[in-house]
């Protein structure tokens, strides 16, 4: 499932970039990356176990993407 994640989110840059799309990593890409996984069922359905249910209590998860070779503040 994990590899599939990979794949989407490698497919997601690649096609992003023959549209004109957001730079990469910016909040713009962030947002069409979260909105892309949010509507694919298999990941938001079908990632489950013991993984989904690690909350924290929350009673979501949250995911965070950022970069290491950008100045100030590096989480999209």
């Amino acid at each position: 499932m994990l590899k599939r994640a990979s794949l989407l989110i490698s497919l997601m840059a690649a096609s992003a970039v023959a549209y004109a799309a957001p730079v990469f990593m910016s909040n713009e890409w962030a947002e069409q990356a979260c909105s892309a996984w949010n509507e694919d069922e298999e990941l938001t359905q079908g990632l489950g176990g013991k993984w989904i249910e690690n909350d924290a209590g929350r009673g979501y998860k949250v995911i965070q993407i950022y970069r290491s070779d950008c100045e100030g503040e590096k989480k999209v």
